[in-house]
């Protein structure tokens, strides 16, 4: 309570983007009233705002004496924000370093998993590997389809906490959107494509074996990469499927005057097999960070059974 007394915050909110600044003395001024060295504090927590269920924190800072203080401070007031408009979930992706995850964990925020980005550069013959698989682009019909395969993919505690409602693969299909990932709220694309990799591997699991989608970046530049989003059944060869993105992915950039852009992908912890095959590629391990979730509000609109009555 003290902490809140002696902090001032703004809220700026745009389009699809609201920041929170919070300034002033978070720890009290002395007994005289003072100001005491080193305890002048400000910070920043920016969000990105997935429809009007969900929000990703893309940016939160401290400065000022213990920063600690401040990102805590920042990390309550967005929760009372995100309760205001209405949010259910709060995610966020971090390092695991500087105590980041501890500081969420104090703010109700739980880890669900953890994801590795990988990197390639481009090379001169990368259009030529479009050829090396068949990839159909994805139609109306696949969106149940996707859907099935996300289920049989994915662990159930994951899938509980992004709770990924059934539209969400029609827009998959047409390329506006794509699951969750550590970069997703980042990514400035220029053009989105999925493309679907056909037949069950062995005749019980999903009608598709699996489905990638491609990236163009919009701008020039190592901060705008292109993006290559892959989901595979176990049994199914990944090389050609990842080359033949690559190859997608140059075809496209050239027009769009992106093509000495990075491609970037990024793998699951649960996302087995597709190590040794990126390698093959061409892509290095950048990063690993850690997904976590806060939930704001309990999710009543999700359709149940009620007891009957009378």
């Amino acid at each position: 309570a003290r902490m809140r007394e002696h902090q001032r915050a703004v809220v700026r909110t745009l389009r699809r983007e609201t920041t929170i600044a919070v300034f002033g003395d978070v720890v009290p001024a002395g007994p005289r009233g003072e100001r005491r060295a080193g305890f002048e504090k400000g910070g920043v927590a920016r969000i990105e705002r997935d429809g009007r269920d969900d929000w990703s924190l893309v940016e939160l800072s401290g400065a000022g004496g213990d920063s600690g203080d401040v990102r805590h401070a920042l990390l309550g007031r967005l929760a009372r924000e995100a309760a205001r408009a209405g949010a259910e979930r709060i995610y966020v992706a971090c390092a695991e370093r500087d105590g980041n995850v501890e500081l969420l964990a104090s703010n109700s925020f739980q880890p669900y998993t953890d994801e590795t980005i990988y990197l390639r550069p481009p090379t001169p013959s990368d259009e030529s590997l479009a050829r090396l698989a068949a990839l159909r682009p994805a139609e109306a019909s696949d969106g149940l389809r996707l859907s099935l395969h996300h289920r049989a993919m994915t662990p159930p505690a994951v899938a509980r906490m992004e709770a990924i409602e059934g539209g969400a693969w029609d827009r998959l299909v047409r390329g506006t959107w794509a699951p969750r990932s550590c970069v997703t709220p980042l990514l400035r694309l220029v053009e989105a494509t999925t493309f679907i990799v056909d037949g069950s591997v062995d005749g019980r699991g999903p009608e598709i074996g699996g489905w990638i989608q491609i990236g163009v970046a919009r701008e020039e530049g190592a901060e705008h990469p292109h993006a290559l989003r892959i989901s595979l059944a176990p049994g199914v060869n990944p090389g050609p499927i990842i080359a033949a993105g690559i190859g997608e992915i140059a075809r496209r950039a050239k027009p769009a005057g992106t093509a000495a852009n990075a491609t970037l992908v990024v793998r699951r912890s649960y996302e087995g097999g597709l190590e040794a095959a990126l390698a093959d590629a061409g892509f290095t391990p950048s990063g690993e960070l850690r997904l976590l979730v806060r939930e704001v509000r309990g999710r009543v609109r999700a359709q149940g059974l009620l007891p009957a009555v009378g």
